[in-house]
């Protein structure tokens, strides 16, 4: 968040990806709540600018591997996907 902040790249994501981490920090954190978790989630949205990608649904059935992080950079016209995997 502190790099997307700076604008030196753009960081996107979906509505997917977001419920995805807070179903898993909910798993891990039972001390926190799914308001919080909420609040957090459109903080990030409201501060990154065009953080948010639709209108990638459509491309998913043609995709294999890792076909949501594909469909998001190719609907976002991204030259690289940077990406943590847990």
């Amino acid at each position: 968040m502190r790099l997307a902040l700076t604008d030196l790249f753009k960081a996107r994501w979906t509505d997917a990806i977001h419920s995805e981490w807070i179903r898993n920090v909910l798993k891990d954190r039972p001390d926190l709540t799914l308001e919080q978790l909420t609040r957090t989630k459109n903080l990030m949205n409201s501060h990154v600018r065009d953080c948010l990608v639709t209108g990638y649904e459509t491309l998913i059935p043609g995709l294999q591997l890792n076909f949501q992080i594909r469909a998001i950079a190719m609907s976002s016209q991204q030259q690289f996907v940077v990406m943590q995997v847990l």
